[in-house]
């Protein structure tokens, strides 16, 4: 796992972010980030990276990964 925020605490803002989930071999799982590439995409520039996707999403809350993580641990 590597979790990275960089915020703007005056203003209350998230900057950038990357919310990297992987197994234990380092093969990823998922991960969120703000990279400032695929500005085609309507969510730009949040999106999700998967095994063999890319999806576009809103920007997520730490809690919320954290959430995602625990259930699919869960389920498997």
């Amino acid at each position: 796992m590597s979790f990275s925020e960089l915020k703007d605490f005056e203003n209350n803002e998230k900057l950038k972010y990357k919310y990297h989930y992987m197994t234990i071999d380092k093969q990823m799982i998922f991960r969120y980030d703000n990279a400032k590439h695929y500005p085609e995409m309507c969510t730009y520039p949040h999106h999700k990276h998967l095994v063999n996707d890319l999806k576009e999403c809103n920007e997520p809350e730490f809690f919320d990964v954290l959430i995602e993580i625990q259930d699919l641990i869960k389920t498997n």
